[in-house]
């Protein structure tokens, strides 16, 4: 989680993102084929005092000289503190859907131009085998990553605060891509996320909206006593959802549910330690095949 406390509306950094795309532009010419805007500030769900400033640049190589270029240009004209640069290659867009598919996928639906071409991402078609293997690794690697920042934390609180707020930014993605493989529905905004989490996966929501606030309220500390009903409804959402997704993955009735690639195209914007159970319904017994990793 960013620690930042920086406050920019969203119009101040759209002016600073163009006039650092400019600068990217000059100086890398031919080298540079794209600068997109890309998460909550291209969703909608902006907020001025978390959000991080996401960016995306797709560049012609990444060779030393251009890495340099594009440094020199983020120490002379970043946009704010919290501007986060994802750097891709032409042939990353073209070779590695399989490889992160959410990530390009948000890419693709969700970003404003702000210099360059975009046409590479406006035929994205990622396959649903892809996106169920990805989110069900994304889901375990975080619930591993999640045991070890509680321990880090568990003698400071604001530590414990910050870092199960790294989880809940972590979750948010596969928790999507879960929710669209099995109901159909594209969810961007991230209350939304976790109500419909909530319910796929039957975690209360209490505590996960509990932790939405957290990441919402920077300055905001809570009792000691939430902590564990938080930690606890986020590693049932990331097992549970991980179970899920391994279930599309293994089974054999993609033809059932009509699943197939999924578009990129821009759309508009065990028992549970928290009393849930992994829902039983149509989609734990006839879902999709996605294949072997």
């Amino acid at each position: 989680m960013t620690t930042v406390t920086e406050t920019t509306t969203q119009q101040e950094i759209d002016a600073k993102i163009d006039a650092f795309g400019a600068a990217l532009s000059d100086a890398l010419k031919d080298k540079l084929s794209a600068v997109l805007v890309y998460g909550s500030l291209a969703k909608g769900d902006f907020s001025e005092s978390a959000s991080d400033h996401n960016l995306a640049l797709i560049l012609a190589d990444d060779h030393a000289s251009t890495l340099r270029t594009v440094a020199t240009v983020m120490r002379d004209h970043r946009p704010s503190k919290r501007t986060t640069l994802l750097l891709l290659t032409r042939e990353e867009l073209d070779r590695a859907r399989d490889v992160f598919p959410l990530k390009l996928r948000d890419l693709c639906r969700h970003n404003r131009l702000v210099c360059g071409s975009n046409a590479s991402l406006e035929a994205c078609e990622l396959s649903s085998q892809d996106i169920a293997r990805d989110c069900e690794q994304q889901l375990r690697s975080l619930a591993i990553r999640s045991r070890r920042l509680f321990l880090r934390g568990t003698s400071n609180p604001e530590l414990l605060r910050n870092n199960l707020t790294l989880s809940y930014k972590g979750m948010l993605p596969p928790l999507a891509g879960l929710i669209e493989l099995v109901s159909g529905k594209v969810v961007v905004i991230h209350e939304e996320i976790l109500r419909e989490a909530s319910k796929l996966l039957g975690v209360p929501e209490g505590p996960l909206l509990e932790l939405h606030r957290w990441q919402r309220e920077p300055g905001y500390q809570p009792a000691e006593s939430q902590f564990n009903p938080v930690l606890d409804a986020v590693m049932d959402v990331l097992r549970i959802g991980a179970l899920k997704a391994d279930a599309l993955h293994e089974s054999h009735g993609q033809a059932a549910h009509g699943l197939g690639a999924i578009s990129s195209a821009p759309t508009p914007s065990a028992p549970s330690a928290s009393g849930g159970e992994p829902s039983k319904d149509a989609s734990d017994e006839a879902v999709p095949t996605f294949g072997k990793e």
